[in-house]
């Protein structure tokens, strides 16, 4: 319920943005549907109407900058998906190389579209939109130090954002439902409310056309909990442990071609607790290789091919496969931009398991501009799943096939 007081109040406080003053300002309205087919549960709503709205101001106040980027939803029939989101809410000050941002910020150390092995510090919110769910901001000191042809950032991070996954009521959960998400401290005891020290690092520099990076990141993970059953009352629950990532980063431009390549190194503290028994994650590298080239057709149209790869190592196969949906999976996307008045927008996508017989994920979708103003995105999403000898995969969100609606209004 407070959650939607919130959103109501921040909706009227949009509506009256373009009377202020910024040296920049966007918002949007938006009105999304989601229609699933009939699951025969009475516990579940096979469809979702839901509306958002999102503020991103940024200005300056003398050498001062200062961001605020927040994000409300209502849904209209399920309460428990109210929210409002802080995203950026930052004060940022130079002083000559050195660059001082202090608040809640979004993240992003990942040149890649869909497999991102770098793209770790945010937590997400996964109440939503499947295949770009929503980050939350994270509270954070951000120093970088800008030299002639690189960049050195340090990133001190004093608390653990939980993400935030659906209720049982959502379709979006499938078939993994948590009953508790907990997080264990550096000294492998839960974790509160209480400050915790975490710190990422990362050096970025070009060489010839090439941009390279090293990334070392501290901290509580946010991607990979230890499913784990309570003994005591039979909670499932997400544990998440601390992990020390050790990341690369490399992309080119070679003709029409971009190419990309992330590697890390994940290395997971674990513990034996008496309510849980072992509480542990494997050990692993991630590596994920990409490409995309964009085509210019005489009829002014655009065309955009992405081709990315990853795959999980230092693990067997069924280790692998409880590791992630995306374990060993090659993604095709292609984007066609009529580059028309109404900014027409076709985009098509394919996720396949090559390890995993038969799984895959397929979307479709088609956006265009009418009425001078507004967007309409209409689309689909596909999963099939075979039943495997385990537990793991995209069988666990094969009930989540639907198609969607949203609608625009950009102020």
């Amino acid at each position: 319920m407070k959650s939607c007081f919130y959103s109501i109040i921040f909706v009227f406080f949009l509506l009256f943005i373009n009377s202020l003053a910024f040296s920049y300002s966007k918002g949007e309205f938006i009105y999304s549907g989601y229609y699933f087919q009939d699951d025969d549960n009475s516990n579940t709503f096979d469809y979702m109407n839901d509306f958002n709205a999102r503020l991103d101001v940024k200005d300056y106040l003398g050498q001062l900058g200062y961001k605020i980027r927040v994000a409300s939803t209502i849904d209209t029939l399920n309460e428990a998906r109210n929210r409002f989101i802080v995203e950026d809410m930052w004060l940022q000050y130079p002083l000559g190389n050195l660059s001082v941002k202090i608040g809640s910020q979004l993240i992003n150390w990942s040149s890649m579209e869909v497999f991102r092995p770098s793209d770790i510090i945010n937590s997400y919110y996964y109440d939503g939109n499947f295949a770009y769910p929503d980050k939350l901001g994270e509270p954070s000191l951000r120093l970088s130090y800008q030299f002639p042809t690189a960049t050195f950032v340090f990133l001190y991070m004093p608390t653990f954002q939980k993400p935030v996954f659906p209720t049982a009521q959502n379709r979006f959960a499938g078939t993994l439902n948590y009953d508790e998400i907990k997080a264990l401290n550096f000294d492998l005891n839960f974790l509160d409310n209480e400050t915790i020290n975490q710190y990422s690092v990362l050096f970025e520099f070009m060489w010839g056309s090439a941009d390279i990076n090293f990334n070392y990141t501290h901290h509580i993970d946010r991607r990979q909990p230890a499913n784990v059953v309570n003994l005591n009352n039979g909670d499932f629950t997400a544990i998440y442990l601390p992990v020390d990532q050790y990341g690369f980063g490399y992309q080119f431009a070679y003709r029409n071609y971009l190419l990309k390549s992330e590697l890390a190194y994940r290395d997971f503290k674990s513990t034996t607790m008496e309510s849980y028994n072992s509480v542990s994650q494997l050990d692993h590298f991630q590596i994920s290789l990409g490409t995309e080239s964009t085509l210019y057709h005489p009829n002014n149209f655009e065309s955009t091919l992405f081709i990315e790869y990853q795959k999980i190592e230092a693990v067997t196969e069924s280790e692998r496969a409880s590791l992630g949906l995306f374990q060993n999976d090659i993604f095709f996307g292609y984007r066609l931009n009529l580059n028309d008045d109404a900014s027409t927008e076709l985009t098509s996508t394919f996720i396949f398991d090559i390890e995993r017989y038969y799984e895959i994920i397929f979307n479709l979708s088609l956006s265009r501009k009418f009425l001078d103003r507004l967007i309409i995105d209409v689309g689909l999403n596909k999963f099939m799943a075979k039943s495997q000898d385990d537990i793991y995969g995209v069988i666990n969100l094969a009930n989540l096939d639907h198609s969607f609606f949203k609608l625009t209004y950009p102020l």
